[in-house]
């Protein structure tokens, strides 16, 4: 185990030298996999939350794709504005 964490340290050093506002490799991989995993994230929180709270979100629930599509619009509007580039 330490020796993955060293190498893992070692690897992140080789780039960090060059240019602070490069990704690293492990950067964009955890990007990568952040994205595929927060719309199932999402969905599961929706759904308890729905069923706690079914008068309010079960529609919202039957409509997860939709406002998933509008919670990421909402996030790469916000990226863009900021940072003047996608998210993803």
């Amino acid at each position: 185990m330490r020796l993955l964490s060293s190498a893992m340290e070692y690897i992140a050093n080789l780039t960090s030298s060059q240019d602070s506002y490069r990704p690293t490799f492990f950067e964009l991989i955890a990007q990568d996999e952040m994205k595929n995993l927060l719309f199932p994230a999402f969905r599961h929180v929706l759904a308890v939350y729905a069923a706690r709270y079914p008068r309010l979100l079960l529609r919202l629930h039957n409509w997860n794709e939709e406002v998933w599509a509008l919670t990421w619009s909402i996030v790469e509007w916000w990226h863009l504005k900021e940072w003047r580039e996608y998210y993803y």
